[in-house]
C-alpha cells in the first residue's frame, strides 16, 4: 500500500440475481482513510443496471441504479461510535423516472471489558430512511444489551422501535428480541 493509513477497494461484477455475473455491468469502489489512530472516514459509490434479460427480481426492464455515501467510526475509550450516510438514485420500475432517496444512520456502541475481554456490551442506534423520491420515510431506534458468557458464546436482548413509517403505514413493526449466538 503506498500509504498506510488509506485502505481502498474496487470491483466489477453483476447486480443481484446475477449470482454468476453473466451480465456484469456494476462497478464498485471504496476509499477508507484513518485520519487519526482510532479515527476512520470512508467514502464508496456503487453504479450498475439491473438487467431484466437476467431475470433478476423486481426488473422487468432494464433500470440503472447508483449509490453514494460516506461513513464514519470514532473509537473513545470503550466507545466506538458510527454513521453513515447514503443517498440512492434509481429508475422507477418501468425506467421512466428516476428517484433519490436518502438514507442514514448514527450509532454508538459501549463495550465493558474484563482482562481485555468483552463482557458485555450496549448499544443505541437511530435510522432514518426516505422512500419514493423523498416522500415517505422511516425513523426507528434500536437498544441493544449483549452479555458474554464464555468468549464465544453471547446473548442479547434487543428493542426495535419505529417512531414513524410512512413507507409501510399498515405494519407495527416494533418488536424484542431475544437471542443466544454461539461461535465455532
Amino acid at each position: 500500500r503506498p500509504i498506510s493509513n488509506l485502505f481502498y477497494s474496487v470491483g466489477y461484477s453483476g447486480a443481484s440475481g446475477d449470482s454468476e455475473g453473466e451480465a456484469p455491468g456494476t462497478v464498485h469502489a471504496r476509499v477508507a482513510w484513518d485520519v487519526m489512530p482510532k479515527i476512520m472516514v470512508g467514502l464508496f459509490h456503487l453504479n450498475g443496471t439491473c438487467d431484466a434479460a437476467v431475470g433478476a427480481p423486481n426488473c422487468i426492464v432494464d433500470r440503472d441504479f447508483k449509490r453514494t455515501g460516506i461513513d464514519v467510526q470514532a473509537d473513545v475509550n470503550n466507545f466506538r461510535f458510527t454513521a453513515a450516510f447514503l443517498n440512492a438514485e434509481d429508475d422507477n420500475v418501468t425506467a421512466t423516472a428516476t428517484e433519490d432517496n436518502d438514507v442514514y444512520f448514527v450509532q454508538g456502541l459501549y463495550v465493558h471489558r474484563k482482562d481485555k475481554r468483552p463482557i458485555w456490551t450496549a448499544l443505541l442506534r437511530y435510522d432514518n430512511e426516505e422512500g419514493t423520491n423523498g416522500t415517505l420515510e422511516r425513523k426507528a431506534w434500536t437498544a441493544n444489551v449483549g452479555y458474554y458468557f464464555k468468549e464465544n458464546v453471547r446473548g442479547f436482548v434487543e428493542f426495535y422501535s419505529e417512531n414513524k413509517n410512512t413507507i409501510d403505514p399498515t405494519a407495527k413493526h416494533d418488536r424484542v428480541t431475544l437471542q443466544l449466538v454461539v461461535g465455532f
